[in-house]
């Protein structure tokens, strides 16, 4: 068998600094346990007891490429490590080794959003959800960024310090309303990148200004002004959902454009959604790249992968809403476990299969797992 992407991926988690003292007690390989739990959750193991026991029911296939000194660690080891793991130092990591499979083409597009993992609130000692800020390379399907932030509202200083991981020359980074800060736009363009952001009342100028713009433009029936106009209609499980989107480059016309770095494009989207009932939605955009109607409907319907992609799959796939884990580091170190596992299980296309099926069969089969390993090295 070939374990060159084990040997890749012990390449780029080696300088993790191991959080254990140096004592007798310490019987197993850093770098064992956290393979041996790698694999665990690409195979559908979701706790600690759950990795322990896929070890034991893997450990001949293990020890043909780890060390394991004794054997399979405890699941109180999976525990203890984890949540001693600095989760900065295990992102940085994770960063630079998701990031080294990335396409770097001109205009991919990265779709940033926050993720509450519900379960992880410990209430009784008034510890409120980890909150996680996350990058998806929406082409290729991978994340490619993650960092935490204590509350929702702490996004607008958690954004900014994902970007500065991240290489975005080229890019276009799309964000919801709460990233629409005129630091987010400035330091996006820094990147060398464009940026989409969602307009809302929490920039009430820019907001205001934009709705009177396209209300005076239909008021007018587009005359004396340049709008250039798309539409999508589309029906999938019984419902039907009519977009349709306008977009303008006069940002001359439009108040406290200047606040705003490089923009060069301002959008309505209108969307409308007919099952039993209708359901109406208008919402608006700025821009620092020259996009037409269609470009905006097309990044706008992108963006929301994160959602369906990402975020639903996470918690479908590898029930991460229903996870109780959260004793110190624990929380945010199974979910960094949980992206290094989602990257790889979505990057195999031939088994038409669900994520969730995909990780059973990897459970069933050794030569199934390997190939998930080497899914991002080949």
């Amino acid at each position: 068998m070939n374990y060159e992407a084990v040997k890749s991926f012990s390449e780029y988690f080696k300088s993790l600094k191991d959080p254990r003292r140096e004592t007798l007690n310490k019987r197993h390989n850093f770098l064992d346990i956290l393979i041996i739990a790698v694999c665990a959750m690409i195979s559908g193991a979701n706790n600690f007891v759950e990795i322990e026991q896929f070890g034991h029911s893997k450990k001949e296939w293990f020890q043909t490429f780890l060390a394991l000194p004794n054997g399979i660690p405890s699941h109180d080891t999976f525990n203890n490590v984890l949540a001693k793991l600095s989760p900065d130092e295990f992102e940085a990591c994770f960063m630079t080794w998701a990031n080294s499979f990335r396409l770097f083409f001109s205009g991919e597009h990265i779709a940033i959003d926050c993720k509450t993992l519900r379960g992880s609130a410990d209430k009784k000692n008034g510890k409120s959800p980890l909150h996680l800020v996350s990058a998806w390379a929406t082409e290729t399907a991978l994340v490619i960024g993650q960092i935490k932030t204590e509350e929702n509202s702490n996004e607008i200083t958690a954004i900014p310090e994902l970007l500065n991981f991240l290489d975005l020359k080229g890019c276009l980074v799309s964000i919801d309303a709460m990233g629409c800060q005129t630091e987010i736009a400035e330091k996006i363009v820094e990147k060398d990148a464009d940026y989409v952001l969602a307009l809302k009342g929490n920039q009430p100028k820019l907001h205001q200004s934009v709705i009177e713009y396209f209300k005076l433009a239909a008021d007018n029936e587009g005359e004396g002004y340049e709008i250039d106009f798309a539409k999508t209609d589309e029906t999938s499980y019984g419902r039907e959902e009519i977009r349709c989107a306008y977009a303008t480059n006069e940002i001359e016309k439009i108040i406290a454009n200047d606040e705003w770095k490089n923009i060069k494009t301002v959008a309505m989207i209108e969307s409308q959604r007919i099952k039993k009932e209708k359901e109406f939605d208008i919402r608006y955009y700025i821009s620092s790249a020259k996009l037409s109607a269609e470009d905006c409907l097309k990044v706008v319907r992108k963006h929301w992968e994160i959602e369906n992609k990402l975020h639903w799959t996470l918690d479908v796939a590898f029930r991460e809403d229903e996870s109780r884990i959260r004793q110190r580091n624990t929380a945010e170190n199974m979910a960094i476990l949980r992206r290094i596992a989602l990257n790889l299980v979505k990057q195999e296309k031939t088994a038409k299969v669900g994520q969730a099926t995909k990780r059973l069969m990897a459970g069933w089969d050794e030569k199934y797992l390997l190939k998930l390993l080497n899914g991002l090295a080949t």
